[in-house]
């Protein structure tokens, strides 16, 4: 929260108008099974953009909702931020108030904004004079954990245009950074101190047709071999303007990861008792379901 208010005072002295600033839970538990924790995450939290990534000494299991950057073969070209979130809840009545909670937001509303115009702006680099275009702006989407607020931008990709310097000019994503993108992410680097890692970087798959899709690594799980044990991370984070309140942004922080968290049999650290242990991991001796 004391970052939060750091940030508030960067966008009052007028250097930003929108930080997403980020943190990190981690955790060193008995050696895990990554594909097997994967499908735990997968079944708990379904997304349309979920991936499992294995890589020589760690591992990338990710629940992500957001879609970066996807090119077709004719040069269509479409982003998707999310920015707004609001949790889930077992009651209908309660779930359907939380729902419009968000849609009504002013705030929320506000942060979307700010990131579909640095996207549009993102992607004009590229795009045919006049293609730009939103076909969706700040439309609600419902997950088995939480409501997302979120925007299509979409263009068509100017003829001659190098299909890797698009990704490259959008990279990285609005969503991640805030506004302005260059000077934001310098004062990211002061108030986070420490690499994201593969967090809030972009997944996804290039064809050899010209098509791409790229994912923005958000609700995912980084399981790093650490000896005998499994490092685990999860990055979590949110956008923060003037009118944030820094107790509010800590407790979306909390929502983020109730995904990722129950799916490990676990919970956000100040919700569980001290004497009461998290659930039992798939170690790397369980069965892959």
């Amino acid at each position: 929260m004391a970052k939060t208010r750091r940030a508030q005072a960067e966008i009052a002295d007028g250097t930003t108008y929108e930080v997403c600033l980020t943190t990190s839970l981690s955790a060193r538990v008995e050696r895990l099974d990554p594909l097997a924790t994967y499908l735990r995450l997968r079944a708990a939290s379904p997304a349309p953009f979920a991936h499992y990534l294995r890589f020589p000494g760690f591992a990338v299991a990710s629940t992500s909702p957001e879609r970066f950057l996807k090119l077709t073969q004719d040069g269509f070209m479409r982003a998707e931020p999310i920015k707004g979130t609001r949790g889930r809840s077992a009651d209908p009545a309660e779930d359907a108030a939380l729902l419009q909670d968000l849609r009504s937001s002013a705030k929320d509303r506000a942060e979307n904004i700010m990131i579909v115009d640095l996207l549009r702006n993102d992607l004009s680099h590229h795009a045919v004079p006049g293609s730009v275009t939103v076909s969706r702006l700040c439309d609600i989407e419902s997950y088995a954990t939480v409501h997302q607020m979120v925007s299509s931008i979409d263009a068509r990709l100017r003829p001659g245009s190098a299909r890797a310097g698009v990704i490259g000019s959008a990279f990285p994503a609005g969503s991640m950074t805030g506004a302005p993108k260059i000077s934001t992410m310098a004062i990211l680097d002061r108030l986070e101190r420490s690499p994201r890692g593969p967090y809030s970087g972009a997944a996804g798959y290039f064809s050899l047709t010209g098509a791409a899709d790229l994912a923005v690594v958000i609700r995912t799980l980084v399981l790093a071999d650490d000896g005998d044990a499994t490092h685990l991370t999860l990055g979590v984070g949110g956008a923060i303007t003037a009118d944030s309140d820094p107790a509010e942004e800590w407790a979306e922080v909390r929502t983020k990861t109730r995904g990722v968290l129950s799916a490990l049999g676990s919970s956000f650290p100040a919700d569980r008792p001290a004497d009461v242990p998290p659930a039992s991991l798939p170690t790397a001796r369980d069965p892959v379901a």
